[in-house]
């Protein structure tokens, strides 16, 4: 049977140029060291889709720390397109949302999700 976050995070781990230390959680984790990209399903997880095969999302929040919103902001952009360049067959990413930022450490925290759909038999 198919493990379809322990095969994104395997695909996302190879990118090449991503930053230095990036850990991949494919599930999510208690404690998250940035920078990061963490897998979960989203909702809804499983739906019908065509020829009776269904169709899987899950959701690549990435995470980093930066010295500023906009150095981090940047940073998120530049892993989100690397990640949705590397997509191949059966994954297709749906959207990027906006980052959330937290300073309450002192240092800027930044996250966004990038949304993903996962097509798990038929025709590809």
């Amino acid at each position: 049977m198919p493990d379809p976050a322990g095969d994104l995070a395997a695909l996302i781990a190879d990118i090449d140029d991503m930053p230095e230390g990036l850990s991949v959680y494919a599930a999510p984790s208690e404690k998250i060291t940035a920078p990061a990209v963490v897998i979960r399903p989203d909702t809804p997880w499983i739906v019908p889709d065509k020829f009776c095969h269904d169709l899987e999302r899950y959701t690549a929040i990435v995470v980093v720390t930066a010295n500023t919103p906009e150095e981090g902001i940047g940073l998120l952009r530049s892993m989100l397109l690397k990640i949705i360049d590397a997509l191949i067959s059966p994954w297709n990413w749906v959207e990027a949302q906006g980052p959330v930022v937290d300073q309450s450490t002192g240092v800027p925290f930044l996250a966004a999700r990038l949304r993903l759909t996962y097509s798990n038999g038929g025709p590809e």
